[in-house]
C-alpha cells in the first residue's frame, strides 16, 4: 500500500472532523490509521481504522475521499458507520458508504452524486516557524474581519479552530512539519517550517457567500510568520492575499482577486489567458486562446469568472456573453488547452 502521506493525513483530518459534528458523538477519535486504499468512479478513496479511546479493544472503520490527482479537496464522501473494522470486508464495506452517499447527493439534485463541492474551499498556509496563536487568530477575524462566530468547538486545542460563522462551518489545523507533498512546491522554493491547512464548507450558505467567508477567514491567518498561502496550483503572497481581501470587503464585492486566478503566456504575436479556481464554484475553467494584448486578456477573463459566479450562471455553447458596452464574447466549450477538462473558450464576436 503507497500512501500519499499528505492526501492521507488530509483524510484523517477529514474523518476527525465529521466525527465532532456527528450529534452522537462530538468528539475526535484517540487514534487513526490509514488501513487502505482504493479507487471508485475515478476518485481516490482512504478505509480509515479508528478508536474513540484509547481503552477501546478494537478498531471502528471509517471513509473519506474522493480525491482527484493529488488534491487535498474531497468530493464530500466522508462517513463512519461506527461499526467495527474487518480488514477482510473494509474495501467492501467503504465502498457500501460512498454508494449512499452517492444516493444522497442524487436525490439533492447533484449529477454525480457527490457533495456540494462548489461550496467547500481550501488552502494550505504555509510558516516561517512553528508557531500559530489560535486565540489571536480568533480575535483577529472577529475584530478585523468582522465574523461573527456562532460557536465554536467544545474541546479547545492550540493546533486548531473549528468554528460556525455565517451558515458556513470553518476550520483551521497546525501541522508541524513542512508541506512536502504539495505539486506546487516541487517547482517553488517556499521555506518553511510548518504549515495551517484552511477549509470552509458552507453548510446554509450559498457557494458566493461561502466564498467570501473563506476569503475573510484565511486572511486572518496571513500574519507576519505566514509565508505563502497555496490554493489549488496556484501560489500568492499573504499581503497580497490580505490586500484584495481587505479590499472587497471594504467595497462589500466578491474578492475575486483572492479565489480566482488568471494565467497569461504568449504565443507568438498573441496571448492566451486560462482561469484556475472555477472549479470550486462547481464551474468550468475559461480560457482566451487569441488576445492581442495581456491586459485586455486578464480583465476580460475576470469579469466574466465575477459575472458566471455572482450570477450563478452555467454558460453554454454558442451564448454571446457580453461582459460591458465594448467586451462582448462568444462562448465555445470544447477541451481545454491551459488546462484540464472541459473549458469555457470566449472568442471575439463576428
Amino acid at each position: 500500500m503507497t500512501v500519499n502521506s499528505e492526501q492521507g493525513n488530509a483524510a484523517k483530518e477529514a474523518l476527525a472532523g465529521w466525527l465532532e459534528h456527528v450529534p452522537s458523538v462530538r468528539q475526535r477519535p484517540a487514534r487513526s490509521r490509514i488501513a487502505g486504499e482504493f479507487d471508485l468512479y475515478g476518485r481516490h478513496y482512504y478505509m480509515i481504522a479508528f478508536k474513540m479511546s484509547l481503552f477501546q479493544s478494537g478498531w471502528y472503520l471509517g471513509v473519506a475521499g474522493g480525491y482527484e490527482g493529488d488534491a487535498l479537496v474531497h468530493c464530500g464522501h466522508v462517513s463512519s458507520r461506527l461499526g467495527p473494522y474487518d480488514p477482510d470486508t473494509a474495501e467492501r464495506d467503504c465502498i457500501e458508504m460512498v454508494e449512499v452517499l452517492r444516493s444522497y447527493w442524487r436525490k439533492r439534485g447533484s449529477r454525480d452524486g457527490t457533495a456540494n463541492t462548489a461550496a467547500l474551499f481550501q488552502a494550505v498556509i504555509l510558516l516561517k516557524e512553528n508557531d500559530w496563536d489560535r486565540q489571536a487568530f480568533l480575535d483577529t477575524i472577529t475584530n478585523e474581519w468582522h465574523m461573527t462566530i456562532v460557536t465554536g468547538e467544545e474541546y479547545p486545542d492550540d493546533n486548531r479552530a473549528v468554528i460556525i460563522s455565517e451558515g458556513c462551518l470553518a476550520a483551521v489545523i497546525l501541522v508541524p512539519a513542512p508541506a512536502l507533498n504539495l505539486p506546487v512546491l516541487k517547482e517553488q522554493d517556499i521555506p518553511h517550517q510548518a504549515h495551517l491547512i484552511v477549509r470552509v464548507n458552507a453548510m446554509e450558505a450559498d457557494q458566493f457567500h461561502a466564498g467570501r467567508v473563506f476569503a475573510w477567514f484565511t486572511a486572518g491567518l496571513c500574519t507576519e510568520n505566514a509565508a505563502a498561502v497555496i490554493m489549488g496550483d496556484h501560489t500568492s503572497g499573504p499581503d497580497y492575499w490580505k490586500r484584495c481581501a481587505r479590499s472587497a470587503q471594504d467595497r462589500n464585492i466578491f474578492p475575486i482577486f483572492n479565489l480566482i486566478h488568471v494565467g497569461i503566456r504568449e504565443n507568438g504575436q498573441e496571448y492566451e489567458g486560462w482561469t484556475e479556481g472555477m472549479r470550486f464554484f462547481a464551474g468550468r475553467e475559461m480560457e482566451i486562446l487569441h488576445g492581442k494584448d495581456r491586459q485586455t486578456v486578464r480583465n476580460t477573463l475576470y469579469k466574466a469568472a465575477q459575472y458566471v459566479i455572482t450570477e450563478n450562471i452555467e454558460l453554454h455553447e454558442g451564448e454571446t456573453l457580453r461582459l460591458s458596452g465594448d467586451i462582448c464574447r462568444t462562448v465555445r466549450i470544447q477541451q481545454g488547452k491551459n488546462v484540464r477538462d472541459e473549458t469555457v473558450v470566449l472568442t471575439d464576436e463576428e
